[in-house]
Parts: structure tokens; sequence; C-alpha cells
């Protein structure tokens, strides 16, 4: 049903589309506050970190607390704003005949479908200077142009059967 309305053209009536907004946000916010744990766990007991230095053990806590923290703020933010539209009926209505307009639709698919390119481009020639760096970030690379071609072809499926 949730793959339905995603992918077969149609809109999902904009209240559940709020609600699944809002769902997927409260993850979000599971998944940066688990961020944050990490980031006060290294260096303990619980995650030692034996073979790193001190500076790579600050920037690795700078970075899930970056993460962590821009994460649970982006989810509570998306989740006021979908409350709020839930609440307003007019400003609810105007969204919804925002989001549903066929040219932003267009402008949004144009806009996955160009950055999905330039993602591949830039994989590519990730891949051609990663073997001259280190073979561990040819292999990470490789790794990630082959999710990124996997998901291409199970989406590609996938729409093929709905639409």
């Amino acid at each position: 049903m949730l793959i339905k309305n995603m992918f077969n053209g149609t809109s999902m009536e904009y209240t559940k589309r709020c609600k699944l907004r809002i769902a997927f946000s409260i993850g979000l916010v599971i998944l940066g506050i688990i961020a944050l744990a990490a980031a006060s766990m290294y260096g303990t007991k619980i995650i030692p970190m034996t073979s790193y230095t001190e500076d790579n053990l600050d920037f690795l806590q700078g970075f899930y607390t970056g993460t962590g923290g821009g994460l649970i703020a982006a989810a509570v933010i998306t989740m006021i704003r979908n409350m709020r539209y839930l609440k307003n009926k007019e400003l609810q209505k105007a969204r919804a005949v925002y989001e549903n307009d066929e040219r932003n639709r267009l402008i949004g698919t144009k806009c996955w479908a160009y950055s999905g390119y330039a993602m591949f481009l830039f994989l590519y020639i990730g891949i051609l200077v990663g073997g001259m760096i280190s073979m561990t970030v040819l292999k990470v690379l490789l790794c990630v142009l082959g999710a990124y071609g996997g998901f291409l072809l199970i989406f590609r499926m996938i729409l093929r059967k709905v639409m």
C-alpha cells in the first residue's frame, strides 16, 4: 500500500502523508539519539578506542555529535511543520495543492534524476582516483557504486510493477 502510494503517480491523502512524515521523523530522532550516545561512549570501556589517536577520537566524537544533533533538529522541525499542517486546515489545503502540483512534481523528479546522474559520475571519478590513493578507498567506493546500481535495479523493478 505504501509503495503504491509513493510510486504510482497518484497522491496519498495529505493528512496520511503528514502523519507518515511525523512517524519517519520519530525514527530519525531515535537514530540521532543513537548517534549522540555513540559520541559519548567513544573512548570509554563500552567503545574503547585503542587504535585511534586523540585527534581521531576528537573527530569521531564531534562527527557523531554533529550528525546526531543535526538529525534530531531536522526531524523535530519536520514534525512541528507537519503538525502545524494537520492543525490548520487552510494551510494544509494550500500545502497539499503545492505538493501535488504537476510542475513541482516534475521538477522534483528531474532533480532526483540529475542528482543521481551526477552521483554516478562522481563515484566513477572517485573510483578512478581512489585506486591511486588506497586499495581500501577503491574497495569502499566500488561497494558504494555496487549498492547504488543495486538500488537502481530494485526501484526500476518496483516501478515497472506499480506503474
